[in-house]
């Protein structure tokens, strides 16, 4: 079987895996890149060490504007990454973000939406899919094709959100309409997803660890009310 393990960490609630997305959304997936990017380094070193081997071969499935790519391709040296995105101008952005980055020769994308008709993609070593397997229109239909796409041994990474960020410490002005706000989303579902384990386990992938990344944020002050002004704004609406 294929190895598989979700994993949960920090990171914004967004659609973009699968789904076409605007320059609003690419713009605050690049704010996530900045503000998360501790969380995105620890993920990766994770696979680092699940792999078997160095993988050549690292499909990035709904890769929004380039953050996992980038990411993929500066730690694993000798790999190749195929990122996967039903958005053109998210491709267009992450050809951009992995030019400047100097990796455009080892990262290639492919436009297509994953709950359609499935890509020709090279059997991968890796699969990354972070915020994305909640977007599918069909998780258990898309987790049995990215199972289909592993090569023996390979390793899918599966990143959920699974909490809500707080800007406000306890007592400060604003701290308790900030808890209300965020108790109520919660209440509702926000960001919500199910335990993946048993459709991925029906997909033919084992479960081999789960873990929860809650970095430092590193961002600058600037950066960080940005964010809180782009999450906020969500929450208004």
């Amino acid at each position: 079987m294929n190895d598989d393990r979700p994993h949960n960490h920090d990171h914004r609630h967004h659609g973009h895996g699968g789904l076409p997305g605007g320059s609003e959304l690419a713009e605050k997936l690049a704010l996530d890149a900045l503000v998360f990017r501790p969380a995105f380094e620890d993920a990766s070193g994770w696979v680092a060490e699940l792999s078997r081997g160095d993988p050549r071969v690292i499909l990035d499935l709904g890769c929004g504007p380039g953050i996992g790519a980038v990411l993929l391709a500066r730690r694993f040296e000798q790999a190749r990454v195929v990122a996967v995105d039903a958005s053109a101008e998210m491709l267009g952005a992450m050809a951009i973000a992995t030019e400047k980055a100097g990796l455009a020769d080892r990262v290639q994308g492919v436009l297509a939406d994953l709950d359609e008709e499935w890509p020709d993609l090279p059997l991968a070593d890796v699969a990354w899919a972070s915020s994305m397997l909640h977007e599918s229109a069909d998780p258990a239909a898309l987790s049995a094709r990215v199972c289909r796409s592993l090569a023996p041994g390979g390793l899918l990474m599966v990143i959920e959100m699974d909490g809500l960020p707080t800007f406000l410490p306890d007592g400060a002005p604003g701290s308790r309409v900030e808890a209300h706000a965020r108790a109520t989303l919660l209440a509702a579902g926000w960001n919500s997803h199910p335990d993946w384990s048993r459709t991925l386990d029906l997909a033919g992938l084992d479960v081999i660890a789960r873990r929860a990344l809650n970095p430092e944020v590193p961002a600058s002050t600037a950066e960080i009310a940005r964010y809180a002004e782009r999450h906020l704004g969500d929450v208004r609406e």
